[in-house]
């Protein structure tokens, strides 16, 4: 197939470079998704009694439990022979943190989540319909980095809209599906499917599960999808479906039962508890005052 027409995409990864400083698109990229995943995030916050700081304080446990995640997911899911041989070169951190999974980032923003809900008594799955917002761009803006990289290319083939990633077929021109494309359309699809169902619910009158619920089973539905125009990773190409599609299953199987869930208890989407709540009294404080007044 090579030779084929397609669209010539080499572009430098790299925005530019000043001295010792080499912004890369990526960076960029990612670092928007993230900007914006909070603002969305503050956006919701807004329609409780949640207090200010909270947003702020959740950001840092979302954001390291993604980038830890994402990048141990990435050696136990696709690099896990040579991660097993060589443990300390796989966790090396030498030419920066390379290689990053997005269902390890997927388990790491749970895990996050989880920790952050247990010190501050908020419901898990009241964080999760919040942030799922803010996880569908930055799902997207990920992907357009991955697309500025020429990476995690799509399978050959002769569509009239196919790319062709020199940079990544050592200067080839071998047409593929820009696969990357598929997924940035996929974040933003969700994203709007997720605008679209707070509005029909009015808001804070959706049962609690009910976003996180419809996040997991239409992100990783489509993901699903999107892996057949992949280019196989880990596994081989005679195996019946890709480590991708095997590794989001699960979250479909769980985003289905978390909205059966949600349509059958139907709890209400926001119950903040007291030590979250704005214009909530510091306990130390409390027991210090009654002491004075005892």
């Amino acid at each position: 197939m090579q030779g084929a027409q397609c669209i010539v995409w080499d572009i430098d990864p790299v925005m530019f470079k000043l001295w010792f400083f080499a912004p890369r698109w990526y960076g960029l990229f990612f670092g928007l998704g993230l900007i914006t995943g909070y603002y969305l995030f503050v956006w919701q916050s807004k329609r409780t009694k949640l207090n200010e700081d909270i947003p702020i304080k959740l950001f840092f446990y979302i954001y390291f439990g993604t980038i830890i995640g994402a990048f141990l997911g990435h050696r136990l899911f696709y690099d896990f022979d040579k991660f097993i041989r060589d443990p300390i070169s796989g966790l090396s951190l030498k030419g920066g943190i390379s290689g990053l999974s997005s269902h390890g980032a997927a388990v790491g923003i749970i895990i996050g989540v989880f920790l952050f809900s247990r010190k501050y008594k908020i419901r898990f799955l009241e964080i999760f319909d919040r942030i799922s917002f803010g996880i569908a761009v930055v799902a997207a803006s990920v992907r357009a980095g991955n697309l500025m990289n020429s990476e995690i290319v799509g399978r050959q083939t002769d569509v009239s809209w196919a790319f062709c990633f020199p940079r990544y077929d050592t200067g080839l021109l071998v047409p593929r599906h820009p696969s990357q494309i598929y997924e940035v359309t996929i974040g933003l699809l969700v994203l709007f499917s997720l605008i679209v169902a707070d509005r029909l619910w009015k808001g804070e009158n959706r049962p609690l599960g009910f976003l996180s619920g419809l996040f997991a089973i239409q992100y990783f539905s489509l993901r699903f999808v999107v892996e057949f125009f992949k280019e196989y990773q880990a596994l081989p190409s005679g195996y019946p479906l890709t480590m991708g599609q095997f590794l989001s299953i699960p979250f479909v199987v769980l985003g289905l039962v978390v909205m059966i869930w949600s349509l059958i208890t139907k709890h209400p989407a926001s119950l903040v508890p007291e030590p979250a709540m704005k214009g909530a009294s510091n306990p130390s404080r409390k027991k210090a005052s009654q002491r004075k007044t005892s």
